[in-house]
């Protein structure tokens, strides 16, 4: 529904000779017919309202012609918005979709919890048992009792985790990279690395396959958890938790949990977006429902879909579209960029984005500031104001002009004002 509000400009800014030629030839013969039907009527009169007509249109269209090159800036906000059109479309967004790791959230995730499900070599099947041989440990020194297997457990955890992630996409692996270092563990080795968006990491390990990432990773290799360590697992998505599942050679292994926290301005974005015009705000997220519904419940967002992979999320955006609605949609991973793609406005968070989604999109926040993007909408909707306007003011003085003269109203101090005033045009 990527609609283009300013073809018509665009058209006469294409035209440039077409439209000088037409309005000079319709001013020289209504000049003529002017002289013909009142003699005292001076063809100057003509050519000087047809300069200023034809000086207006040009005006407009070289303004429309830099704005529709991109030849603008927002110093202050570090805001890059790659052409006229995208700034004009945004002004008629009603719908704001967004992501929300590494959009609503800092994208600074850090791990909270880790919990083995008993030790992943043990020959008698230990990784299916069930969650009274799970270890648990949470980052620094507590532990919450959720376990009681061995801290080598859960070490294997990490280090077959830490093997996976180390070519996979930058937020979540960063945080279990980082927490690996930090409990001094080395990754095992690994190769063939395999990124399955929306889903996670396969890798191949001497102990089989590495995965790391959500429910569905797991299903599509036939791995199912135990009950209750499932219901643990559901209770960290409760509290908020971003889940990432580990199985290492077809085996369920653990889960590592992670927190990241939410934007400071994303707190009032919602309300600002709202005041902008903005009539719904969606978040369309991979993440599990708990932990986009904390988030979501905090910010005020209207809708949330959560548990999505990317073609989903496009799936998501051409539905509001078909409603007749004009979506924006903000993001900054490799699964959002479909979704960018589809969407009538896109935008990218362009420190903490991915190169994908910062190409695809047409606005890319620079400095990461989410308040940018209700600026945007307002920015937009005054300049088209302005042009119009202009436009309109433009149309308005020409014609009074025109009456006047065909009505005779113009004095002889008009006529010296005009002829005076010519010189200063």
């Amino acid at each position: 529904m990527n609609s283009k509000p300013g073809a018509v400009w665009n058209w006469i800014s294409n035209n440039k000779t077409l439209v000088t030629v037409a309005v000079s030839g319709s001013l020289i013969f209504s000049a003529w017919v002017s002289a013909w039907v009142q003699p005292g009527n001076k063809v100057y009169y003509w050519l000087m309202i047809g300069g200023a007509l034809v000086a207006g249109i040009e005006v407009v269209k070289e303004a429309w012609a830099r704005i529709t090159a991109g030849q603008f800036s927002i110093p202050l906000l570090v805001t890059i918005i790659k052409g006229g059109e995208r700034l004009e479309r945004i002004g008629s967004v009603d719908v704001i979709a967004f992501d929300k790791t590494g959009t609503l959230t800092l994208g600074q995730p850090r791990v909270s919890s880790v919990m083995s499900f008993g030790d992943v070599n043990d020959n008698r099947g230990g990784a299916n048992r069930d969650s009274e041989e799970a270890g648990y440990r949470r980052d620094g020194a507590n532990n919450h009792g959720l376990g009681s297997g061995s801290a080598e457990a859960v070490s294997k955890v990490i280090s077959y985790a830490a093997a996976a992630e180390q070519r996979s996409e930058p937020h979540l692996a960063n945080a279990i990279l980082t927490y690996a270092q930090e409990q001094n563990v080395s990754p095992v080795h690994a190769w063939d690395w395999v990124l399955e968006a929306g889903l996670g990491t396969a890798a191949q390990s001497g102990d089989g396959e590495i995965l790391v990432g959500n429910r569905r990773l797991l299903q599509s290799r036939g791995i199912q958890l135990r009950p209750r360590a499932g219901a643990v697992v559901r209770m960290l998505e409760e509290q908020g938790q971003t889940i990432a599942l580990v199985a290492v050679g077809g085996n369920p292994a653990g889960v590592i949990a992670i927190e990241d926290p939410i934007r400071p301005e994303a707190y009032g974005l919602v309300q600002s977006l709202k005041q902008a015009g903005v009539k719904q705000t969606v978040m369309l997220t991979g993440d599990n429902p708990g932990s986009a519904q904390r988030v979501a419940s905090q910010l005020g967002i209207d809708v949330v879909k959560a548990g999505l992979l990317p073609e989903q999320k496009v799936e998501a955006i051409k539905q509001l579209q078909s409603q007749g609605h004009v979506v924006a949609m903000v993001g900054d991973g490799i699964n959002d960029a479909p979704a960018l793609a589809v969407a009538d406005v896109s935008i990218a968070m362009g420190t903490s984005g991915t190169q994908a989604a910062i190409e695809t999109a047409d606005i890319a926040l620079m400095a990461d500031r989410l308040e940018r993007v209700p600026y945007s909408i307002r920015l937009s909707r005054d300049i088209l104001k302005i042009v119009k306007q202009n436009v309109v003011f433009a149309v308005a003085v020409v014609a009074l002009l025109l009456a006047g003269l065909l009505a005779g109203l113009f004095s002889s101090a008009a006529e010296c004002w005009f002829t005076k005033g010519a010189y200063f045009w």
